[in-house]
């Protein structure tokens, strides 16, 4: 008996809870005005909240999947020192410096492709023997 009540109460409670969201449409979202036949949409406060999170990281970061050239990982001054004898030899390409516990890692170049990428490798591993290339999040190309 007390398991039947226990049951009915829950059950009770929980139809409740999902009666009382105010269900959107899509209008609503799109801020146009409401049609017949609107497909409606339940969102919870905290589904906004993690899309506006994920909206601010991505414009106070903007970037994409593409490749780089690693030439380097180990010690912050070697990491220093291949930074800047790479930029004595290419000024124009892009480099950077970043740490993974307990190491430095040279990275250069921005390639959308993995064939760039290789392209300039060939170029590289003349100065930089152990290069390879890497997946990884780079810069978005400038608007010219």
């Amino acid at each position: 008996m007390f398991r039947k009540i226990f049951l009915f109460v829950f059950l009770l409670s929980t139809t409740l809870c999902t009666l009382a969201q105010n269900p959107l449409t899509i209008d609503d979202v799109l801020g146009r005005t409401p049609q017949k036949g609107s497909l409606e949409l339940i969102v919870e406060p905290k589904i906004n909240m993690l899309l506006e999170r994920y909206k601010k990281e991505n414009m106070s970061n903007p970037s994409i999947e593409g490749y780089r050239v690693q030439l380097y990982f180990g010690s912050r001054e070697k990491a220093t020192d291949v930074k800047t004898e790479f930029l004595k030899n290419y000024p124009t390409v892009k480099s950077y410096i970043s740490y993974l516990a307990p190491n430095f890692r040279v990275r250069v170049g921005n390639f959308r492709t993995q064939m760039a990428a290789e392209a300039f490798l060939v170029r590289a591993k003349k100065q930089f023997p152990s290069a390879y290339v890497v997946t990884d999040k780079i810069d978005l190309p400038d608007l010219d």
